[in-house]
């Protein structure tokens, strides 16, 4: 859809709910960048009204007005004040009242994989800080998609990943048999960076390990510095 639309000449507004959903597409940025949202942490008074920082004569408000339509990869997993965020600047930078300004917005992704993080960390928290509780959600026009592309070589996995996604195993998912696991952030250095990849920065940089935490990373990068 992306190539197409560039192809006849539209400009396009590309995002992601993460800087690494951003980074798959040629041009894309995080949602939180490109439309101005500020990180708030979760549970204080002003998270419910959140707002957008862009100025209204600013660079980026021209080039979104200018643009044709909005891609945002991954939906699910931004917090619905973040997406009503979103509406309101929208309404508000192209002076119309329907939602997003008018402009078409083309949300990508699945509800059943990963969820806004939540500070409670609860099904009920998590919930109500989903899109699919906002009332912008029925503004959209809903497509499923059929074919697997990843596991369409493996439609038992597929399956029971869905099953996951849909809540319908009874019993605690265990990966373990799956996969080698470590507990210790030290074996999974050795893992990712022995030594002939470390001496190596091309090889280096393809690499990295994924927390959800900023301490952990601080804690992450600071084991390699100590290598180098």
């Amino acid at each position: 859809i992306i190539n197409n639309l560039r192809g006849h000449g539209h400009l396009l507004i590309i995002c992601g709910a993460t800087g690494l959903s951003a980074a798959t597409f040629d041009r894309g940025t995080t949602v939180h960048k490109r439309f101005a949202i500020p990180v708030i942490e979760q549970g204080t008074e002003t998270e419910a009204v959140l707002q957008s920082t862009m100025r209204a004569n600013s660079p980026n408000a021209r080039f979104i007005r200018a643009a044709t339509a909005i891609v945002i990869d991954e939906l699910w997993s931004l917090p619905r004040a973040v997406i009503e965020a979103v509406d309101r600047l929208l309404r508000s930078l192209l002076d119309d009242s329907k939602p997003f300004g008018g402009k078409p917005l083309i949300g990508v992704g699945d509800p059943r994989q990963t969820a806004p993080v939540t500070t409670e960390n609860t099904k009920q928290a998590t919930l109500e800080n989903s899109f699919i509780t906002s009332e912008l959600l029925s503004n959209f026009t809903i497509h499923e998609l059929e074919t697997s592309q990843r596991q369409s070589r493996d439609p038992d996995f597929s399956a029971w990943i869905d099953l996951i996604g849909d809540g319908s195993t009874l019993s605690t998912v265990d990966l373990g048999e799956m996969f080698d696991i470590t507990v210790m952030p030290e074996d999974a250095m050795d893992f990712l960076f022995p030594p002939d990849v470390l001496i190596q920065p091309a090889r280096a940089v393809e690499r990295c390990m994924l927390s959800p935490l900023n301490s952990t990373v601080d804690s992450f990068n600071n084991i390699i510095l100590q290598r180098l």
